[in-house]
């Protein structure tokens, strides 16, 4: 797909990554796109997301497809939309990602936001390791 067709993803969870620590939201999210083997229906032109364009990772053969810096997967049986960002925020343009973020969840009817993310433990206090 192009990225320029409509498509009903009204009801549909959402699921995207985190920027943080070692990439472990990224890698979460590559995990479940190749695992449901999804397939990328959108292309996100944000401008506040760093571009970034390389192979398509999932693609073990040819090496035809392009990877982009925001991309959103689909797998409809499951009503699961995955959003993959590959490109940092641009520095203060933290507020427009946001921004950008609640509109296409409003536009798109979506159910719900899933983000996944990690921290470094190195980090963590006293209260959070004892409860």
């Amino acid at each position: 797909m192009t990225g320029t067709e409509k498509l009903n993803w009204s009801g549909y969870t959402l699921v995207l990554p985190s920027i943080c620590h070692c990439h472990v939201g990224q890698l979460a999210v590559d995990t479940l796109i190749n695992t449901l083997n999804m397939k990328s229906v959108h292309i996100l032109n944000w401008t506040c997301v760093e571009p970034v364009i390389a192979y398509d990772p999932y693609e073990n053969t040819n090496r035809e497809n392009l990877a982009f810096s925001i991309e959103v997967y689909e797998e409809p049986s499951l009503k699961i939309l995955v959003i993959q960002q590959r490109g940092n925020i641009v520095l203060g343009k933290r507020q427009e990602f946001v921004d950008e973020l609640l509109t296409f969840f409003k536009n798109e009817q979506l159910k719900e936001i899933i983000v996944l993310t990690a921290f470094n433990a190195v980090e963590r206090n006293d209260v959070q390791l004892t409860g």
